[in-house]
């Protein structure tokens, strides 16, 4: 997976930029959720609420030792709960110790589409918030597994001078022809910050790499796959959605999805696409990790998986999705006049400013979102300009509120100094629009 392929949750809270508070009309902001998609591995911070779970996984968590806190981790993803309760997790409990940091792999989760690594990090000296700051998978000949991570859980949050001990999870999204190797390589670098809140530029990275081998055996998750070949086209306001196939593993459902290139719009994700059985039961898009890979107009959705419950049937539902036309797909940035000469006709975008400080030049836009969009965080605009090149760098995308109109998305956009550069043209990658109508097919 490139950094193109990953796509994050919409409603997660992390930690904004440097630079993006520089503008000082926006001081009377009370924040409320802020996000920053500006590296290409994302850092997940995923807020949890108390869910009802199964008798089940309620057994689990009284005798399984050390297992409490792996329950706070995944709950509220039925796959993972299910697969928690059904022994379809496995001790590791191999370690490495550097600068006075034990970083340890406790247990895994493991089948042919995710890894989730359940780790753990004690320090003996004087480190206070240790967190993951950069994170590679190899296989056993040293190669690089493509995979998409995601990483950050709030439990990490964890001042290390009072408990000794912290605990997180890494959840590893494979490519979709890798190969679950027999040993998995993870290589780590940490940052040790004063506080759970500092930004990744506060913080101090650890000289050392902390590196682990896992071992993973075929028995765990052979013959645990199946495929439902879907084959079915769905028009929404005469738009057209075919869906492939779905593939079922025990840590999620991956849902392939092509989008008509005869379309007049584009199509971006849907508000409420669900899998249901004939129960009733609803599996939803997974939150808690990398959520789908691909391209616009090709690509794979992950839910949470019903693996375990052996469903005889199997619907797909959906009502709403964001799109906008085609042809208003760009956003032209005038930087010498500093005013916008191409934007949606149903101007939501609003250019407020733009700051100029040493290379970087950052643009404050304002976007009026949907009254379903006031919880929600998605980025708007690729983080790569459509007409500058920045040596592959991608730009800072940050997000914030206004308690006063909170239907107002104050969106940052910050680039390299732009020079000879008379415009900018940004490629709208999700937009708060939306065509509506209503369907249900059997998919099993």
């Amino acid at each position: 997976m490139d950094d193109k392929q990953i796509r994050t949750p919409e409603s997660i809270d992390q930690y904004i930029q440097n630079g993006i508070q520089k503008g000082k009309r926006y001081k009377r902001i009370q924040r409320r959720s802020i996000v920053s998609l500006a590296t290409s591995m994302a850092l997940i911070l995923l807020f949890i609420t108390s869910v009802r779970i199964s008798p089940a996984f309620a057994d689990t968590i009284k005798t399984l030792p050390g297992m409490q806190v792996i329950v706070k981790m995944i709950q509220g993803d039925k796959g993972l709960e299910d697969a928690v309760s059904n022994d379809f997790i496995h001790e590791v409990n191999k370690k490495d110790t550097h600068e006075g940091v034990t970083l340890s792999v406790d247990r895994i989760i493991v089948d042919q589409a995710r890894m989730i690594i359940f780790y753990s990090a004690e320090t003996a000296g004087d480190h206070e918030y240790l967190r993951l700051h950069r994170i590679k998978l190899l296989d056993g000949n040293g190669e690089e597994i493509q995979a998409g991570f995601a990483y950050g859980d709030p439990l990490e949050s964890e001042n290390l001078q009072e408990n000794k001990k912290m605990n997180g999870k890494i959840v590893a999204t494979f490519a979709e022809d890798v190969q679950v190797p027999e040993v998995v390589q993870l290589k780590v670098i940490l940052q040790d910050a004063d506080s759970p809140s500092a930004i990744h530029t506060e913080a101090r990275t650890l000289d050392s790499e902390w590196n682990i081998e896992i071992p993973i055996k075929e028995e765990w998750y052979a013959d645990t796959r199946e495929t439902i070949e879907i084959m079915e086209t769905v028009e929404m306001e005469k738009q057209k959605i075919h869906f492939e196939k779905a593939v079922i593993d025990p840590t999620l459902i991956a849902l392939h999805i092509k989008y008509d290139e005869t379309n007049e719009m584009q199509l971006f994700r849907f508000d409420d696409l669900k899998l249901m059985d004939d129960t009733g039961q609803v599996w939803e898009p997974i939150q808690n990790g990398i959520i789908s890979s691909g391209e616009d107009d090709d690509f794979t959705l992950y839910f949470q998986s019903n693996y375990f419950r052996k469903p005889e049937e199997l619907y797909l539902s959906g009502s709403s999705i964001r799109a906008i036309d085609k042809d208003e797909q760009e956003v032209v940035v005038d930087l010498q006049d500093e005013k916008l000469t191409k934007t949606p006709s149903d101007r939501r975008i609003q250019l407020d400013q733009i700051n100029r400080e040493g290379v970087d030049v950052q643009f404050d836009f304002a976007i009026r979102m949907g009254k379903q969009d006031k919880d929600h965080h998605y980025e708007i605009f690729d983080s790569l300009p459509v007409n500058l090149d920045q040596n592959g760098e991608r730009a800072q995308n940050g997000y914030s509120r206004s308690d006063e109109n909170p239907l107002i998305m104050q969106n940052y956009y910050t680039v390299y100094n732009p020079e000879n550069t008379k415009e900018i043209v940004l490629k709208i990658i999700d937009y708060p629009n939306r065509i509506q109508d209503r369907f249900k097919i059997k998919i099993k």
